[in-house]
C-alpha cells in the first residue's frame, strides 16, 4: 500500500487517469473523496524467456551491485493499483518509481547474498568483489534457505527466479 500523495507524486499522470475513470463510470462509488481511495504498487521482473541461460545466470553471478542493480531494474514492470469500495482498477505504468526502486535494491541485496552463500556452498568459492559492492555490512548479509528463497520469488512474482530456485530444490532433494 502506498499513500495517494506518493502516488500523485511519483505517477501524477497515471493517477488522474484512474482517478478520471472512476469518476466517468457509474460506479456508486464515483464521488468517493480521494482521500479515501486506496493506492498499491505491485511489480514483476520480465525478460525473454530465451534469454534465460545459465550463462546469463553466470553473469548476473559475477556483477557487482550497481551493475546488477541496473539489470534488474531493466526487468521491472509496474502496475499500479485503486480501489474506491467496491470499485477497483489496475494499469501497467511505463516508468519505475523511487518506491519500487527502493524496494528493488532490497530485493537485490538479498538475491546477490543468497547466491554467493550458494556458489561457497556447491564450489567452495564465492566473488568477495561482489559481496564488497553490496550496500550492507558483512554481518548483516545473512543468506535465506533455498525454501525462503522461493517464497520470496513467488511473492515478488519473479517466476523465473522461482522456477530457477525450484530446480534448485529438486537437485538438493536428489543428491
Amino acid at each position: 500500500m502506498v499513500t495517494g500523495d506518493i502516488v500523485a507524486k511519483e505517477y501524477e499522470k497515471e493517477s488522474r487517469e484512474l482517478i478520471n475513470l472512476l469518476r466517468n463510470s457509474n460506479s456508486k462509488y464515483k464521488d468517493t473523496d480521494e482521500n479515501k481511495m486506496s493506492w498499491l504498487y505491485s511489480f514483476s521482473f520480465f525478460k525473454n524467456k530465451g534469454e534465460y541461460t545459465p550463462e546469463y545466470y553466470e553473469k548476473l553471478y559475477k556483477m557487482e551491485f550497481d551493475e546488477r542493480y541496473e539489470e534488474e531494474l531493466k526487468k521491472v514492470r509496474v502496475n499500479i493499483s485503486m480501489s474506491a469500495g467496491y470499485f477497483y482498477i489496475m494499469d501497467r505504468v511505463s516508468s519505475v518509481s523511487d518506491t519500487v526502486k527502493d524496494a528493488l535494491k532490497i530485493i537485490t541485496t538479498q538475491k546477490m547474498i543468497n547466491e554467493q552463500a550458494l556458489l561457497l556452498e556447491k564450489t567452495g568459492e564465492q566473488y568477495d568483489n561482489v559481496l564488497d559492492s553490496i550496500p550492507l555490512p558483512k554481518e548483516e548479509q545473512v543468506p535465506l534457505s533455498l525454501d525462503e528463497q522461493l517464497q520470496k520469488a513467488i511473492e515478488h512474482e519473479d517466476y523465473m527466479e522461482a522456477a530457477r530456485i525450484r530446480d534448485e530444490i529438486r537437485k538438493t532433494q536428489e543428491n
